[in-house]
């Protein structure tokens, strides 16, 4: 019989009146079921004993729970004894729930782990590279990870998984250079991530993806000299922003930054510029407007993405594409029959309407248009969307590619629109969409009401919260609900409208 079940034996036979068991890091799951019942029929001086975990019932007394709380999951083994319950790592100590690892010389993370750990130090070692191979899956108790100090140059996609848990990220002093879009993936309740001298050189807009619990987050004595304009838009909850330390380049692809830190009022300290020479040592969010400059031959973009335009290219900000119309950064090149998009569309454009021609493919130059908020491509001839074509747009609201000849779309096609609200997709030729094509799309909300679309919410995509794809016309609609959709009462669906449609009259 388990050591547990011996010990709930004998305290329901005995008399026992006190028991102290406070300041233990109790895991409060199934097999502690027996002792809130047994608190709650003995009157027992018990010394202010809380659950230590799960996090759900953190500080909550033992005794006071219902018992229905004291759940278990279905991989956990209830029959290990004490002895193999939690065995202490070679050449660690194991105090509680707390396993300390420090400065051992270690190479990679021990395997033998034990699964109850809720702080886990790894400084001061030798750790080059953080594998994804399935290390912290057992860890779902993990709260807190230390690894400063180590020799840390790639942690590799997806290595975090599975330590649901874990609040508090310590990476600093280690040779990290950049940070690839899942790193931090599995990571959605990190409330303190700390960077502090690393190598970093560049952020982008998928530095942090998922981080939407992220509070504090330290990037001090870095080597980065430039963000990818929206970097930080993905991260709802952060309140603390250290930039402090790292070789900023003042020119017309910061500015954005600029403006971004003196509305999100977060930034501790005042991060200042290294170049060009003239702004050595300025305080970014001090300059004015005009002091960020490109001085280039030629249009480019930098190493974060952003589009760097030189200064005697100015006057394309305010040029209008022939037989075009341009009004407070708006564009209409409607009813033009243009086979092409225009190349001279104003770089600080916020809508434009190219609907109504004879475009067939969408180019690579639109992730210029930085502050592009809504665009309509609506009516063309359109068969194709390409991988990451809109990916620099992160301001955009609204796209309309509705009424083409779009027969596929890629699993990458809408990266980077976080923040798209309105996706029209109505009277196209698709009849299959690939796994995660709107995993970016965060913002998903609108439907348009002038017609009847269907709305679902997909498991694996994760964080849409509707996606709309029009039911007439397109065949796409009939194949996708018959044969993947699952709805219940809490979808809204109506097809009253859906007159050509293979949906008219299904039933749910």
């Amino acid at each position: 019989m388990p050591d547990y079940k011996r010990t709930e034996q004998f305290l329901f036979e005995s008399q026992i009146m006190v028991i102290h068991l406070g300041r233990n890091p109790l895991i409060c799951d199934c097999r502690l079921k027996w002792l809130n019942e047994y608190f709650h029929t003995h009157p027992v001086e018990k010394s202010g004993i809380a659950c230590n975990m799960p996090r759900r019932l953190a500080k909550k007394s033992i005794g006071l729970i219902p018992n229905s709380r004291f759940r278990c999951s279905v991989n956990q083994n209830f029959d290990r004894t004490c002895d193999q319950f939690d065995k202490c790592p070679a050449n660690c100590s194991c105090q509680g729930s707390i396993v300390d690892c420090r400065s051992q010389g270690l190479d990679h993370i021990p395997e033998d782990i034990p699964p109850s750990t809720t702080e886990l130090h790894l400084q001061d070692n030798n750790l080059r590279v953080i594998k994804s191979n399935g290390a912290f899956k057992k860890l779902k108790n993990l709260q807190r990870l230390d690894l400063r100090n180590n020799k840390i140059y790639l942690i590799e996609e997806n290595a975090f998984q599975g330590a649901d848990q874990l609040s508090e990220l310590f990476l600093n002093e280690n040779f990290l250079s950049n940070i690839s879009p899942n790193m931090f993936s599995g990571l959605q309740n990190l409330k303190t991530l700390l960077l502090r001298s690393n190598s970093l050189n560049f952020l982008t807009n998928n530095s942090f993806n998922n981080l939407n619990q992220l509070r504090l987050l330290s990037l001090y004595d870095n080597q980065i000299s430039c963000i990818q304009r929206g970097a930080f838009d993905n991260l709802k909850s952060l309140s603390t922003l250290n930039l402090m330390s790292n070789p900023f380049v003042c020119n017309c692809g910061l500015k954005w930054l600029k403006d971004w830190l003196k509305h999100a009022n977060i930034a501790t300290g005042n991060p200042k510029c290294s170049a060009p020479g003239h702004l050595k040592d300025h305080s970014l969010v001090n300059l004015d407007d005009h002091s960020f400059e490109c001085d280039l031959n030629h249009e480019q973009i930098d190493q974060c993405g952003n589009i760097l335009v030189p200064l005697t290219a100015k006057y394309k900000a305010s040029s209008c594409p022939v037989n075009c119309s341009c009004s407070d950064k708006i564009v209409r090149c409607s009813h033009q029959k243009l086979a092409t998009v225009p190349q001279d569309i104003p770089l600080d454009v916020k809508e434009l309407y190219l609907d109504s021609n004879q475009i067939e493919e969408i180019p690579e130059f639109f992730k210029k248009f930085l502050y592009l908020e809504k665009l309509d491509l609506s009516s063309n001839r359109i068969k194709e969307i390409p991988s990451r074509v809109f990916e620099r747009l992160a301001q955009m609201d609204t796209l309309i590619l509705s009424f083409n000849s779009i027969e596929c779309i890629n699993a990458e096609s809408f990266a980077g629109l976080f923040k798209l609200r309105l996706l029209s997709l109505y009277a196209n030729k698709m009849t299959t969409i690939p796994d995660g094509a709107f995993k970016d799309l965060k913002s998903l909300s609108h439907i348009v009401r002038t017609v009847h679309l269907f709305d679902f919410l997909n498991g694996k995509n994760g964080a849409i919260k509707y996606v709309a794809l029009y039911c007439m016309h397109n065949e796409l609609a009939y194949k996708y609900i018959k044969n993947q959709v699952i709805f219940n009462k809490a979808h809204r669906f109506d097809f009253q409208y859906c007159l050509h449609s293979p949906l008219k009259g299904l039933k749910f």
